[in-house]
């Protein structure tokens, strides 16, 4: 089964507390897939490769996750 991990995510000024819910994230992430479903975290994923300083990025990474 596929399971949608929604979770806090802090803007990236905060680098302390971005650690932290990434961190938290990717921990939900792990304990889904110990009961042997699928995680999908894009707020995990998304955060590697689009810069939400960027108010279009921003906007594109919402609509896609």
């Amino acid at each position: 089964m596929n399971i949608f991990i929604s979770s806090p995510l802090s803007p990236a000024e905060d680098q302390q507390e971005y650690r932290l819910n990434i961190a938290e994230a990717e921990n939900y992430c792990y304990e889904t897939v110990k009961l042997g479903h699928f995680p999908l975290a894009p707020h995990t994923i998304l955060t590697k490769y689009l810069d939400d300083r960027i108010p279009v990025v921003e906007v594109l990474g919402q609509e896609i996750g």
